[in-house]
Protein backbone atom coordinates (compact mmCIF):
# COMPACT_ATOMS: atom_id res chain seq x y z
CA UNK A 1 0.00 0.00 0.00
CA UNK A 2 1.42 3.45 -0.28
CA UNK A 3 2.66 5.72 2.32
CA UNK A 4 -0.69 7.92 2.02
CA UNK A 5 -3.93 8.44 0.53
CA UNK A 6 -3.52 9.95 -2.67
CA UNK A 7 -6.30 8.43 -4.70
CA UNK A 8 -9.67 8.75 -3.82
CA UNK A 9 -10.01 5.00 -3.38
CA UNK A 10 -8.09 5.04 -1.00
CA UNK A 11 -9.60 7.39 0.63
CA UNK A 12 -12.27 7.84 3.75
CA UNK A 13 -15.68 9.93 3.05
CA UNK A 14 -14.35 12.60 5.21
CA UNK A 15 -11.21 13.03 3.64
CA UNK A 16 -12.30 12.79 0.14
CA UNK A 17 -14.95 15.72 0.61
CA UNK A 18 -12.17 17.97 2.30
CA UNK A 19 -10.04 17.29 -0.96
CA UNK A 20 -12.38 18.07 -3.01
CA UNK A 21 -13.76 20.88 -1.37
CA UNK A 22 -10.06 22.07 -0.11
CA UNK A 23 -8.45 22.24 -3.75
CA UNK A 24 -11.29 24.11 -5.36
CA UNK A 25 -10.31 26.48 -2.26
CA UNK A 26 -13.64 26.56 -0.38
CA UNK A 27 -11.45 25.51 2.60
CA UNK A 28 -14.80 26.86 5.04
CA UNK A 29 -17.34 24.93 3.31
CA UNK A 30 -14.54 21.50 2.99
CA UNK A 31 -13.90 21.58 6.76
CA UNK A 32 -17.65 21.97 7.54
CA UNK A 33 -18.93 18.97 5.13
CA UNK A 34 -16.08 16.99 6.74
CA UNK A 35 -16.78 17.78 10.02
CA UNK A 36 -20.88 16.87 9.30
CA UNK A 37 -20.03 13.69 7.93
CA UNK A 38 -17.96 12.64 10.59
CA UNK A 39 -20.53 13.94 12.94
CA UNK A 40 -23.00 11.41 11.21
CA UNK A 41 -21.50 8.40 10.95
CA UNK A 42 -20.28 9.07 14.93
CA UNK A 43 -24.21 9.36 15.87
CA UNK A 44 -24.97 6.12 13.68
CA UNK A 45 -21.81 3.91 14.75
CA UNK A 46 -21.59 4.70 18.50
CA UNK A 47 -25.04 3.55 19.77
CA UNK A 48 -24.83 0.37 17.37
CA UNK A 49 -21.41 -0.37 18.94
CA UNK A 50 -22.48 0.59 22.41
CA UNK A 51 -25.87 -1.83 22.28
CA UNK A 52 -23.66 -4.58 20.54
CA UNK A 53 -21.39 -4.49 23.34
CA UNK A 54 -23.93 -4.26 26.02
CA UNK A 55 -25.38 -7.61 24.30
CA UNK A 56 -21.61 -8.57 24.29
CA UNK A 57 -21.20 -8.71 27.93
CA UNK A 58 -24.46 -9.36 29.55
CA UNK A 59 -25.10 -12.13 27.30
CA UNK A 60 -27.51 -14.82 29.11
Amino acid sequence: MSGSATSPTLMTLVTYIYYLYAYSEYFSAAAALATLVAAIAAIVIIPYALLGLKRWVFRR
